[in-house]
């Protein structure tokens, strides 16, 4: 800069730009976030959906396996009907356990965390 020259707009008298963002650019960084959060939360869905797609197969492969003793091309009989169904509700009893122990030990570690951060909730 010469000796009397104003800064131009969007600089700074140390040569730097500033900070300041247009309206339309602005915006543009709301969209861009909520799209990118839109898509996060797209994928989460998804793995969500493909966790549980898991769970349900893995769950039908063991019952059936342990409960249909011979292959028949008649319908299940009681016996196995009442041994697939004891078999998926205690599958579905060891997920919710596990589901439980999981939040749990989630919940004391931020708690933990925030105490050592000292922000604690009262």
């Amino acid at each position: 800069m010469s000796t009397l020259e104003a800064p131009s707009f969007g600089s700074s008298s140390y040569g730097g730009s500033s900070s300041y963002s247009s309206p339309s650019s602005m915006s543009s960084d709301v969209n861009s976030k909520a799209k990118l959060q839109e898509a996060v939360q797209s994928i989460q869905l998804m793995m969500a959906m493909e966790a549980q797609k898991q769970i349900m197969e893995n769950m039908t492969s063991r019952c059936f396996d342990k409960c249909i003793t011979k292959p028949s091309s008649s319908a299940l009989g009681n016996s196995e009907r009442q041994c697939v169904a004891k078999c998926m509700d205690r599958f579905q009893d060891g997920i919710k356990l596990v589901n439980k122990t999981i939040m749990e030990r989630l919940q004391r570690d931020a708690q933990s965390l925030r105490n050592k951060d000292g922000l604690t909730l009262d």
